[in-house]
């Protein structure tokens, strides 16, 4: 999404442009796949109703009148039951921690999710900072599984601004007086978004290159030139400028023979990977759109799509993400699909013992190695450059969402600001980019 947004926002700058991309079809981790009978999202995305980037955009290419938002619950999974967890009322009534424990992780949700000054925060590791707002108990009881279960070894390092980001979206997802919680999609997914997407690139003589990945880039006195992989001879094209939005370790890869102390900076980046398994049921399994497990569980969370989408949609069926965010070099992802299967389904039917081998129509496992950056503190002191040594050679990815959780809306705000900052000012500072955050 960041590469099709750049490519909108800079063909209706006037610019030509070519978009290069790795898959069969556009989309990157948004793109959609086939399970069993079903055509949806090969990964689980929300659209919130406060999503300013992600609308504009849907209105742009033709489908604003596709989104629809409905109200959502939370489920948290104690290790014996599903507890709901969408309101105040639900969250006061959850075992495990006393009354004053609770008011403290919703002073720390509420107070920090109006907090506008990141730069503090940003320099404190986010257990200490949880420890002085949430307190022990519910630091180690409610908080830290999470983070662990998202974050793994790597929730240690990681800055209080995170959490400060994460509850900023989430209280866009509270809607109303009541602030009931709300969770919006497009009709037809990212099928749609994503064929709108590519015939709106079309209409504006944007060239896509799909199955196309590309080995090297590489820049003379005149133009980039881009080399395809496979292709005996590079691939000459007269580039003017060349934007690499592929995540970090990639595109130090790319810069290591064009400015190698951009490379060097990529390749210090630190990133997590998902291996997510759709499972497609006979029926919808719950009334959460999203289950916290609260015990050590081989899942991060579950994610039930059919509590999101009109169970007509998915034709009386469930659709649920199971997903396992890892390091990116972490020997889960060559885990076989058989027995991921055994293995998750099993833990689900620890957290829903309804669920039966036989409600299991369709069972698909996508894995992603790069897909968010491990927000550590201090971060907006290293982030990598934007415009690079090369001339014409420019970065936007993952690592430079300062600031931020890693979503559609975002990525999509990203690219606005990094191609207004090509069109006006010929480059993309760092600077700028960490004041902007």
């Amino acid at each position: 999404m960041l590469g099709v947004a750049l490519a909108l926002r800079l063909s209706g700058a006037g610019r030509s442009v070519t978009l290069f991309e790795s898959g069969p079809a556009l989309g990157g981790l948004a793109a959609t796949w086939r399970l069993g009978d079903l055509t949806w999202d090969r990964y689980y995305h929300v659209t919130l109703a406060g999503d300013r980037e992600t609308r504009a955009l849907l209105a742009e290419v033709g489908i604003g009148d596709r989104f629809r938002s409905v109200p959502t619950s939370t489920g948290y999974w104690d290790g014996a039951r599903v507890w709901p967890a969408a309101t105040v009322r639900e969250f006061f009534a959850l075992p495990g921690l006393g009354p004053i424990a609770k008011l403290r992780i919703g002073a720390t949700i509420w107070v920090n999710a109006r907090r506008r000054a990141w730069r503090r925060i940003e320099r404190v590791a986010v257990g200490p900072w949880l420890r002085r707002w949430s307190g022990p108990a519910a630091t180690e009881r409610f908080w830290e599984p999470q983070l662990r279960a998202k974050l793994g070894d790597e929730h240690g390092d990681v800055a209080a601004s995170f959490l400060w980001a994460t509850f900023r979206r989430l209280d866009g997802a509270r809607r109303g007086a009541a602030k009931r919680e709300q969770m919006g999609r497009v009709e037809g997914g990212y099928a749609a978004v994503l064929g709108a997407a590519a015939a709106e690139l079309a209409a504006r003589g944007v060239v896509v290159h799909t199955e196309a990945l590309v080995e090297e880039v590489a820049v003379d006195p005149t133009r980039v030139g881009v080399r395809l992989a496979g292709a005996n001879e590079r691939v000459e094209f007269a580039f003017d400028d060349v934007v690499i939005t592929a995540a970090a370790p990639i595109a130090a890869r790319l810069l290591d023979g064009v400015d190698g102390a951009a490379a060097r900076r990529f390749a210090a980046v630190r990133t997590m990977g998902v291996v997510c398994a759709s499972v497609l049921l006979d029926r919808p399994l719950s009334p959460h759109y999203l289950t916290y497990l609260a015990v050590p569980s081989p899942l991060t969370a579950v994610v039930d799509m059919s509590a999101l989408v009109p169970v007509a949609d998915l034709r009386g069926r469930g659709l649920v993400y199971l997903p396992r965010y890892l390091p990116s070099d972490d020997p889960g992802f060559d885990i076989a699909d058989d027995e991921l299967r055994s293995t998750w389904l099993t833990a689900l039917g620890s957290v829903y013992p309804e669920l039966a081998e036989r409600n299991v129509e369709a069972f698909a496992v996508a894995r992603a190695r790069h897909v968010f950056v491990v927000p550590r503190t201090r971060a907006s002191q290293v982030v990598p450059p934007l415009t690079t040594a090369a001339p014409g050679v420019h970065v936007v990815n993952s690592s430079h969402l300062v600031h931020a959780t890693l979503n559609v809306d975002e990525t999509v705000g990203l690219a606005n600001w990094a191609a207004d900052e090509l069109v006006t000012r010929g480059r993309i500072d760092v600077d700028r980019l960490v004041s902007r955050g």
